[in-house]
C-alpha cells in the first residue's frame, strides 16, 4: 500500500507479533521497545534504529486513533531495525525452553 499510515500500522503489528508472548494492557508497547533495545545492542546505528521504532509506535497510535499522522518517519530505518531484531532473535533460538508459556520473554530477557 502507498498509504504510509497503513505501512506504519503493518510494521508495528509485525514487531508486536514477533516480540510478544501475550497482550498486556498498558505494557505491550513498552515491552516491545525494551525488547527492541535489548536485541539491537551492539548494532551500528543503534540509537537511530531505536528512535525509528519508538517513532513508529507513536505514529501508529496517532494514525489508529486519529486517522492521520502529523510528523515524518523514515520507515526504511524502522524496517531495517525489524530485520536486525529478527536476526538477533533467531540467534537466541537455542534458549527456548520446551515447556514455557513465555518463549519470547525467556529468549530475550533470560
Amino acid at each position: 500500500s502507498d498509504d504510509i499510515g497503513e505501512q506504519i500500522v503493518n510494521l508495528a503489528v509485525a514487531f508486536e507479533i514477533l516480540l510478544t508472548d501475550s497482550y498486556t494492557p498498558g505494557k505491550t508497547v513498552k515491552n516491545i521497545l525494551n525488547r527492541v533495545n535489548i536485541l539491537l545492542k551492539g548494532i551500528r546505528g543503534v540509537r537511530k534504529l531505536n528512535e525509528a521504532v519508538n517513532d513508529l509506535f507513536n505514529m501508529r497510535g496517532q494514525y489508529v486513533h486519529s486517522g492521520f499522522i502529523d510528523s515524518e518517519l523514515d520507515i526504511n530505518i524502522a524496517r531495517t531495525a525489524y530485520v536486525y531484531v529478527l536476526i538477533s532473535l533467531c540467534s537466541k533460538l537455542d534458549k527456548i525452553l520446551n515447556k514455557t508459556q513465555t518463549p519470547i520473554k525467556h529468549m530475550i530477557e533470560g
